[in-house]
């Protein structure tokens, strides 16, 4: 069972990056799986800021650990969105 549902996750997340790059694709659908997508990551991220702080009362080094590594993956994933997204249509728009 446990196997179906991590089958299903990813072939819906998969399938919902490829179809938010692809130019086939109507735009008004692209911008809603790119808001699924962001809306996802910004999920993990607070998930992850709330473990943190929460930590951060009980053993402060590790809380502090976890509150890093929530900024380093809120680093990485503008510069993963920014790369993906912003800077294809900023080529795509320089061809005219």
């Amino acid at each position: 069972m446990d196997f179906l549902i991590e089958l299903l996750f990813e072939l819906v997340f998969e399938g919902s990056l490829e179809l938010s790059q692809s130019s086939k694709a109507p735009k008004l659908v692209r911008y809603v799986f790119i808001i699924i997508i962001v809306l996802f990551y910004l999920t993990v991220l607070g998930i992850v800021f709330y473990a943190g702080l929460l930590m951060i009362e009980r053993f402060l080094p590790l809380g502090i650990f976890i509150t890093f590594i929530g900024i380093y993956m809120l680093i990485r994933s503008i510069i993963g969105f920014n790369r993906v997204y912003l800077k294809k249509e900023a080529k795509y728009e320089n061809r005219g």
